[in-house]
């Protein structure tokens, strides 16, 4: 089942139960309350992305500049930037020189650098994050063990294969404490902490880079990327496949994914996180990973679903009382992301890439898959707008979905999605089996179906299957969707709850 991953999508689900006396929510809201400002954006319309797709649809194929990339395609202004990001050693440095480069945006004059620094200038934000989490992770030992593997093993993966004095900066950067105008950076104590941090900084950083990459345009025109910027000033010294180019295909791409993480983030804040690492912790031991009273008996979706139905989570994955502005939000953002999405699936097909690396993004598979491609394209921007009917491409069978409809009237507490019964019976079968000299075996082999969910709740599915009519039907209303062009939209808030 996962659940924990899709309840609260992120990491943010990992996060340790709030130490202070101040409730989760005038904690977080005290923090980063919603406000009409959070909205203020040029959002992509409907109208623009049919228009674009009639545009794109009625032009020729645009040729491509089949001239490789190299350095003097870059301009000067870029060239000085990639030679000092480059020759960086230590964080503070990339401190420095991250600084700069919000400091001087608005000065930069060449497209090539404001792309490379509008997706540079958010990880600022990020600085001394591992550090900074050190106090939640610690208070389980499941998130504790999982963060201490991940970063270690993240460690020496950099130093096989990127082992540049840049990279270890880098790392540096965000895992070491800092202090920054005069003061050492302050550590989070609670999951409150952490969900303002993604919901405020995190987001704020992202939507501003969103912006600058919405005023860019590279319509017709490309910029060159230089791939020493990712391995290092020592790398690429015969200069074969050291540069790529970079279009409208590669800046539609970034806006896609900016508002796809900024998707993730709002629905995080819409929810509560409170007691998550108690959770974590409990649901842990059934897993025989964390505390001596583990259980190592298996972890069906019955014994799952009970840990998370105890009284101590009842605040855990329950709507907050502003949840449904920050919902209304993320469905915009969901939109934006399939709106450009889309965009970026146009103008591939107008724009005649040569089938080399010339480019940043290869879009050699676009012509490969167009067919699969138009059917996704067209389920999706369907999903986001309104109820629609998928049809399995299976079976032929079809199932309604109204995706906004789950964040326009989101429901109450997500534990609600939660199954309702599970299947019962003996834990263990028995067989006899005779083998080839006559002897009788008598084997015990375990029954890998109980505890697994038949049931769920109708009314609080209904919000994202209008059409089902009792919760034992789920499994097919899911399978349909799954076996649709584009699916993945569709179950994503839901898809591993149903286990």
């Amino acid at each position: 089942m996962k659940v924990l991953a899709v309840v609260a999508l992120s990491l943010v689900s990992s996060f340790a139960v709030a130490k202070n006396a101040v409730p989760y929510f005038q904690q977080l809201n005290s923090s980063v309350p919603f406000s009409a400002e959070m909205a203020n954006y040029r959002w992509t319309t409907p109208a623009q992305v049919k228009e674009g797709k009639a545009r794109f649809g009625a032009q020729k194929r645009l040729p491509s500049n089949l001239k490789s990339a190299d350095e003097s395609m870059m301009s000067a202004e870029f060239r000085g930037t990639r030679d000092r990001f480059v020759k960086l050693k230590s964080s503070e440095e990339l401190e420095t020189f991250l600084t700069d480069l919000e400091k001087n945006y608005d000065s930069f004059k060449e497209d090539d650098q404001r792309f490379f620094a509008a997706h540079m200038i958010p990880l600022r934000e990020m600085r001394g994050v591992v550090w900074r989490s050190i106090p939640v992770f610690n208070q389980a030992k499941i998130t504790h063990s999982f963060v201490l593997t991940l970063m270690k093993s993240s460690s020496a993966s950099m130093n096989i294969y990127m082992p540049t004095e840049q990279w270890k900066a880098g790392f540096d950067y965000v895992t070491q404490p800092y202090v920054r105008d005069g003061q050492v950076v302050k550590a989070f104590n609670s999951e409150a902490d952490i969900a303002a941090f993604m919901a405020g900084t995190v987001r704020n950083s992202l939507l501003k880079a969103a912006r600058r990459l919405q005023a860019l345009d590279l319509r017709d025109k490309w910029v060159v990327w230089d791939n020493q910027l990712l391995f290092g000033q020592a790398s690429f010294s015969d200069s074969i496949d050291r540069y790529r180019m970079v279009g409208e295909v590669e800046r539609i791409s970034s806006l896609a994914s900016l508002h796809g993480a900024m998707s993730q983030i709002t629905f995080q804040r819409a929810y509560s996180s409170e007691h998550s690492v108690k959770l974590f912790k409990d649901l842990g031991k059934l897993y025989g990973t964390d505390g001596f009273l583990s259980e190592v008996d298996g972890a069906p979706s019955s014994k799952r679903a009970a840990v998370m139905r105890k009284s101590e989570f009842n605040n855990y994955g329950v709507l907050l009382s502003d949840g449904p502005k920050w919902m209304d939000l993320s469905l915009r953002h969901l939109q934006e992301s399939v709106r450009l999405s889309a965009t970026v699936w146009d103008q591939i097909k107008r724009e005649d890439r040569p089938a080399t690396d010339a480019f940043l993004f290869d879009a050699s598979f676009a012509r490969a898959y167009e067919r699969g491609g138009d059917l996704s394209i067209a389920n999706m921007l369907a999903m986001v707008e309104g109820p629609t009917q998928l049809r399995s491409g299976i079976t032929g069978e079809t199932v309604l979905v109204d995706l906004p409809a789950f964040y326009r009237n989101p429901p109450r507490d997500l534990k609600g999605f939660l199954p309702t019964a599970f299947e019962r019976g003996d834990e263990w079968k028995q067989v006899q089996l005779k083998d080839g000299a006559g002897q009788l075996h008598s084997l015990k082999y375990r029954n890998y179906n109980i505890g697994r969910g038949v049931d769920w709740n109708k009314e609080t599915y209904r919000q994202i299957f209008p059409g089902l009519k009792n919760g034992k039907d789920l499994p097919t209303h899911l399978r349909v969707a799954s076996q649709s062009w584009g699916m993945w939209m569709a179950v994503m808030p839901i898809a591993e709850m149903i286990e």
